[in-house]
């Protein structure tokens, strides 16, 4: 069947709005679209519900393999002023990446819903994880990432490395015993893509001879990891500090911050919602003991 136009229907467009406040989605702009005209009862709009993925045939970006359907609603809409919306459009789309879109979407609804409530959020996002040379993958495998990703697979399928290279881009130290490589056939290279909110990579290489570490950042080589993010990767079996009997003390040596940091960041997650986990408790008699329900499984999870 051809392709029809797949426009936004009305209501689809005044959700788009709606959910970015009026404002223009696009990073250093976040202009106000909607306003009084002359008329004093007049109202004035400069904001427009731009496709992520083209309503048209051979429209910018392309279809994603989309329906007429899906192309039609919210999700593929993203809320910009007229200047950007012409913007994103231009070069055939291609600067603008329907992955860039829906990052520039998700942290400015994120950023919305978080100044609603009074508080303020800094939103990223991760793209892929490309392995360029490595002992357990073939070379040039790429791993896109979803907004969750789940990883599954048996003893020794990579699940371990996958973690420690993403944590090593945050902390070198993550990547130590991939330093020592006297048996590897081959040097380690891994390349992760993320958005800050503009497109960025980093690179790791590690000699497999020497084990000396080469980081580059956007194609420059650098002297050290940016500031742009960190990977929490603590659970490691030969360091039994990381295990402390109190759940909230695990999280607390996890990520740096206070214990009592911890009961407002489990009451924050339980006001505001997580998407993925529903509800967080702690049972408290002399330790913390977290329980979790989670999407997909048994309510009542113990946190270990």
């Amino acid at each position: 069947m051809t392709r029809r136009n797949a426009d936004f229907p009305s209501a689809t467009k005044l959700v788009i709005a709606k959910r970015a406040a009026y404002r223009c989605s696009m990073p250093d702009c976040d202009r106000v679209t909607i306003g009084p005209s002359g008329d004093p009862r007049g109202v004035v709009g400069t904001g427009v519900a731009a496709h992520i993925y083209g309503a048209s045939p051979g429209g910018p970006r392309g279809s994603g393999g989309l329906s007429d359907d899906q192309l039609r609603q919210p999700e593929n809409g993203i809320w910009l002023c007229e200047n950007d919306a012409r913007l994103i459009d231009g070069n055939g789309g291609r600067d603008y990446s329907p992955e860039l879109l829906l990052n520039y979407k998700a942290r400015h609804e994120a950023r919305i819903a978080q100044e609603q409530g009074g508080k303020a959020a800094l939103i990223g996002w991760f793209e892929s994880l490309a392995v360029r040379s490595s002992p357990p993958f073939a070379n040039e495998s790429l791993l896109p990432f979803g907004k969750t990703t789940l990883v599954i697979g048996g003893n020794a399928s990579g699940k371990t490395a996958l973690c420690e290279w993403i944590a090593g881009m945050s902390d070198i130290g993550r990547l130590q015993r991939w330093r020592h490589t006297n048996g590897w056939y081959s040097d380690l290279e891994v390349a992760l893509k993320f958005f800050h909110p503009e497109p960025r990579t980093t690179a790791v290489r590690i000699d497999r001879n020497t084990g000396d570490v080469a980081v580059r950042q956007d194609q420059r080589r650098v002297p050290f990891l940016g500031p742009w993010f960190s990977a929490v990767y603590p659970l490691d079996p030969e360091r039994p500090d990381l295990y402390p009997r109190d759940d909230r003390d695990l999280i607390a040596t996890a990520v740096g911050i206070p214990g009592d940091a911890v009961d407002v960041l489990i009451d924050d997650i339980n006001r505001n919602g997580s998407g993925f986990v529903n509800r967080l408790s702690s049972e408290k008699g002399g330790t913390h003991r977290l329980k979790s329900d989670v999407m997909g499984t048994q309510p009542g999870l113990s946190f270990n």
